[in-house]
């Protein structure tokens, strides 16, 4: 059961209300976690959408951003996140066998993505300046120094999520995968 109090978006008024309509219309659903998001802090579900946005917009594939999301969600601890993140790379296709992967922190067979993968598991379990070689591998993989930037913007739109569900203990509302 969710520790912070969730309105529900029915009863939602004014900027949330605006919110939660898009969001209905655009999804189809209204995910548990921005329903929580958007009861406390209407501009702070606004901003974490806006980001989210430049995140899928970005030069990254949709596979790509999902493995990075569900890294950064593994890492935390989050079931939530890893639940939501493991269901939507399946659709965005990566294979349940990579999915597997990712979620016990193991290569995908997948090279290039691999070499992100591993930047990110590093950048998000290390303290400190990032080791050039973990960097490197990125950028020889193929990887470019807008896309290290890009997969930042989604490990900062990740962590916040996460950090919010894991302080909400948020209700699932995505399909479990194996």
């Amino acid at each position: 059961m969710s520790r912070l109090f969730t309105i529900n978006p029915t009863d939602a008024t004014g900027h949330s209300a605006e919110i939660f309509r898009a969001l209905k219309q655009t999804a189809g659903m209204i995910p548990n976690c921005y329903l929580t998001i958007g009861t406390h802090s209407p501009n702070g579900l606004a901003a974490a959408l806006n980001l989210d946005e430049v995140v899928e917009c970005s030069t990254l594939t949709k596979s790509e951003i999902q493995a990075v999301r569900l890294v950064v969600s593994t890492n935390s601890g989050c079931n939530y996140g890893i639940t939501a993140h493991a269901f939507l790379a399946k659709f965005s296709g990566l294979s349940t066998s990579a999915v597997k992967a990712i979620k016990a922190e193991h290569e995908t067979g997948i090279p290039k993505l691999d070499a992100l993968l591993t930047f990110v598991r590093h950048l998000v379990s290390s303290k400190g300046l990032v080791k050039a070689d973990i960097l490197d591998a990125a950028l020889q993989a193929g990887y470019s120094e807008q896309n290290i930037i890009e997969v930042m913007l989604a490990i900062a739109s990740t962590t916040f999520i996460d950090l919010v569900n894991r302080v909400n203990d948020t209700k699932l509302d995505y399909p479990q995968t194996d």
